[in-house]
């Protein structure tokens, strides 16, 4: 992802108003002229970066800083000063951090899957992309055109078509795709649905859990925040099966409940050990011990939560959509 002298479109005009705002930029050029090109190089010198007037991934990095799922970017940024974080988004956020954590996040065939993109890491190769792709066109079809098809419906049709089942039929990964789904990352109509995306996945994924979850551990429908987050990460990385095989394996594990949680954990460490080796693995690890420190074993009322999520009836489909499993 280059932004270079000669360029034109919505990431260049974005880059221009961004250096304009920060003082660096005080032209009208319509694409990357030697106005534009002069404003980068001052702003990568003032970041102590190499000043080749390029917007690559450490410039960008630095112009914009990732959009991160959080509960003051929700309440304050995306809807306006109200109070939406809950649980449920708590947990997304959570399994947020062990994909990427960000609206605007992407991976570039990095690990051979295609692009893979936004909080909870959408992914081309085995086709988690598309559920996303179709609620932002749900949402939004002249917005989904502009920004993805860069105004041409024929090519924002194509996405769709070629984004169905699993493989990799287009070079998402490259320019000018890469561009057009961060900018889309960046869009805040945009960011809501993937929030309402990651909140019906991971719901359905934790309604199973739910169900399978000790019923020692849950008196009167209650569920520990903390069990909620390993049993979305759990299901996360080895989908809703490997869900259900750690709960059964777990289940005539520990009467206390602490202890069972952390054995949820050292399942899902195990695969990813498996998967990704020893970094990831380490990952993981920090992950679920942050779990353990953070949250307490104090219960939320899990129904409750399910039903508030149903009143939502959102764009981005039903729960068990599209799950993520990677």
């Amino acid at each position: 992802m280059l932004i270079k002298e000669g360029d034109t479109g919505p990431a260049v005009q974005l880059v221009q108003s961004h250096l304009r705002e920060l003082g660096y930029y005080r032209g009208s050029e319509s694409g990357v002229g030697p106005g534009t090109a002069e404003a980068i190089r001052r702003f990568q010198r003032g970041q102590g970066l190499n000043p080749d007037g390029v917007v690559g991934p450490r410039t960008r990095a630095r112009l914009f800083p990732p959009l991160r799922f959080t509960r003051e970017y929700l309440d304050a940024v995306l809807y306006g000063g109200r109070q939406v974080y809950d649980e449920l988004d708590a947990v997304v956020a959570m399994v947020g951090v062990g994909e990427a954590g960000a609206f605007d996040a992407l991976q570039l065939d990095g690990d051979g899957a295609g692009l893979s993109f936004g909080v909870l890491q959408w992914a081309q190769g085995p086709g988690s992309l598309q559920p996303l792709l179709q609620a932002f066109h749900s949402a939004n079809e002249p917005k989904f055109i502009e920004i993805l098809g860069d105004r041409d419906p024929l090519a924002a049709r194509d996405l769709l078509a070629k984004t169905r089942g699993r493989g990799k039929k287009l070079a998402l990964w490259q320019d000018p795709w890469a561009w057009r789904f961060w900018l889309a990352g960046r869009d805040l109509e945009f960011q809501q649905v993937q929030r309402r995306l990651a909140r019906w996945q991971l719901a359905a994924l934790l309604e199973d859990g739910w169900r399978l979850y000790p019923q020692r551990f849950k008196p009167d429908g209650g569920i520990a925040l903390r069990a909620l987050m390993m049993m979305a990460d759990v299901g996360n990385q080895a989908g809703p099966l490997g869900l259900k095989r750690a709960l059964g394996a777990a289940a005539t594990g520990p009467a206390d409940e602490a202890r069972f949680i952390r054995a949820l954990g050292g399942y899902v460490e195990s695969i990813i050990r498996r998967k990704y080796g020893d970094p990831n693995f380490g990952n993981t690890c920090g992950r679920h011990e942050a779990i353990c420190r953070q949250y307490s074993l104090e219960k939320v009322d899990w129904p409750g939560l399910r039903a508030r999520l149903a009143l939502e009836n959102p764009e981005a489909g039903s729960p068990g959509c599209g799950q993520q499993q990677n």
